[in-house]
């Protein structure tokens, strides 16, 4: 077995009860650090992970019928399975783990990505680079747009399924010929942009902190006064980039400025958050 349990691109399955855990916290987990969660003991499975709260109902202390079945499988060699570990094992290779740190995004990084996917094409193939990446510190907005706007961004997770190459890079394959695959779960990047209404977006992080403080950092505050998203118009078979009206509230000197209300479609919102 591996000494250092691998997150990226690996499987894994927890069995028994967790200390401080739950089963959903657990799957995050995997997630944040790259890999995919599953809920049974299938030939995909990479790492099964056991608790260490014993429990009377499970036939082996801590766990269930999963570890038997990993065991088999292990001894056996059938399928992707790497080691079976405890969740201490599970818990010291996270913080053993770097996450993946995106480089500084500057605007111009993300005013050409803007460009190549909208309008793009009605049905584009999703992107893997972000407009801008989830550790929302590190790119340089006009406007501080952070995680909680990624659906607005069309910002979400999908399902990708690559083929298993080996050390050579040469694609493996399974006893019947075809090409063996293995699933990730990356963050990807649409164009079908949805701000909405009541949508309230600053120009700095420390907006979020308490109201008192980030009076004194605001500088601008873009409030949505109407909108309506993209969408697919399938009867002429073509994008509708929607439509933003929103205010921008100026913060100087103790006073606040509101702007006229201004239009923008979502595609030209999304470049003003980005350059200004």
């Amino acid at each position: 077995m591996e000494e250092q349990i691998i997150f990226e691109n690996r499987i894994f399955c927890f069995t028994g009860e967790f200390e401080n855990y739950t089963r959903d916290e657990l799957f995050n987990l995997v997630v944040k650090y790259g890999g995919l969660p599953a809920e049974k003991m299938t030939l995909d499975v990479h790492y099964l992970i056991y608790g260490s709260v014993p429990n009377p109902h499970f036939k082996y202390g801590a766990f269930g019928n999963k570890y038997k079945t990993a065991h088999e499988m292990l001894a056996s060699k059938i399928g992707n399975i790497i080691g079976i570990f405890p969740e201490d094992i599970f818990l010291s290779s996270l913080e053993n783990t770097t996450l993946n740190a995106n480089r500084l995004l500057i605007k111009s990084d993300s005013l050409k990505l803007l460009k190549r996917i909208s309008p793009g094409k009605p049905r584009m193939k999703r992107s893997e680079i972000l407009l801008r990446p989830l550790d929302a510190s590190n790119y340089d907005w006009s406007f501080y747009v952070p995680n909680c706007f990624n659906e607005e961004l069309d910002i979400r997770q999908t399902i990708r399924t690559d083929p298993v190459k080996d050390a050579n890079g040469d694609i493996v394959k399974k006893a019947n010929g075809k090409p063996k695959t293995i699933q990730r779960l990356v963050w990807t990047q649409g164009n079908f942009f949805t701000f909405q209404k009541g949508d309230t977006i600053y120009d700095t992080s420390l907006a979020y902190q308490e109201w008192g403080h980030a009076l004194k950092h605001i500088k601008r505050m873009i409030t949505i006064k109407y909108a309506q998203p993209v969408e697919f118009e399938e009867w002429q078979n073509k994008r509708s980039p929607g439509e933003v009206i929103f205010s921008l509230t100026i913060f100087q000197n103790g006073e606040l400025k509101e702007s006229e209300n201004k239009t923008l479609t979502q595609d030209e919102f999304v470049k003003y958050l980005i350059d200004g």
